[in-house]
């Protein structure tokens, strides 16, 4: 087994049946908002500290879309693709 050094934040975009359907994008939903934060993070450097996924179910169905930031374990509901900047920017600070 190796051992490797974690990212120090984590970003779980949940791609469940409710935040899948996200209102403002085609039928891939929360999978395109991943996978622009993702190429965000990419393009600035940020990817060794920083990584985005997708996830299952975050439990909060009734606010999807959803998306959870670890470790500060930061719950934001009902975002969009419209949130991807203010996402970005918040990330910076745990560049």
């Amino acid at each position: 087994m190796e051992e490797v050094t974690p990212k120090k934040n984590y970003v779980f975009v949940c791609t469940g049946s409710r935040c899948h359907e996200l209102a403002d994008v085609n039928e891939e939903g929360a999978s395109i908002l991943q996978k622009q934060v993702k190429a965000d993070i990419k393009c600035k450097g940020w990817n060794d500290t920083i990584r985005i996924s997708k996830s299952g179910c975050l439990g909060s169905c009734e606010t999807a879309p959803n998306i959870m930031f670890q470790p500060e374990n930061k719950l934001c509901s009902n975002v969009s693709l419209k949130d991807k900047d203010e996402i970005v920017e918040y990330l910076s600070q745990f560049k």
